[in-house]
């Protein structure tokens, strides 16, 4: 099972940015995202990303880091080197859920391809993550399993 546990600040002797690690099934450090486009008060101390990473997991991921997805070149540039899957960790403040939800579904739809995003739970941020693909599910359940199975073309 691959991990990607969020994104995170990450200071170097270079800079400062937003980063998502990806960590492989047996702990090891796969790489790491960085956010393209930091969000108002992070341009204060975070520069931005200027690469679109595939990562070889299980299948082909993209990381579209939180405001990134309101950018449709970011997820396309993913899918264009040959995503299969985008995963999307973010901190969007509940206010902000619906419209988040909506980018999401539109890439999604733009690109053909599924999206996970992840979104945190507490006070401040409003949850609501979702798994947006294809296939629809007519049910009444709030909780759902999604096997997701990657189809080489």
């Amino acid at each position: 099972m691959t991990v990607i546990p969020g994104a995170f600040y990450e200071t170097t002797k270079k800079k400062t940015s937003i980063i998502s690690p990806v960590i492989g099934p047996n702990g090891e450090f796969i790489g790491r995202q960085e956010k393209i486009h930091p969000f108002g008060y992070e341009k204060e101390s975070a520069k931005p990303g200027n690469e679109a990473k595939i990562f070889n997991t299980a299948c082909k991921l993209g990381i579209v880091i939180c405001y990134d997805m309101v950018f449709p070149n970011v997820s396309n540039t993913f899918v264009k080197k040959g995503a299969q899957v985008l995963f999307s960790p973010s901190r969007i403040v509940k206010r902000g859920i619906q419209p988040w939800q909506m980018y999401v579904q539109v890439r999604a739809l733009e690109n053909r391809i599924p999206i996970l995003a992840a979104n945190v739970e507490n006070q401040r941020f409003g949850a609501n993550s979702l798994i947006v693909d294809l296939a629809e599910n007519n049910s009444d359940n709030q909780s759902l399993q999604i096997k997701l199975r990657v189809r080489i073309i």
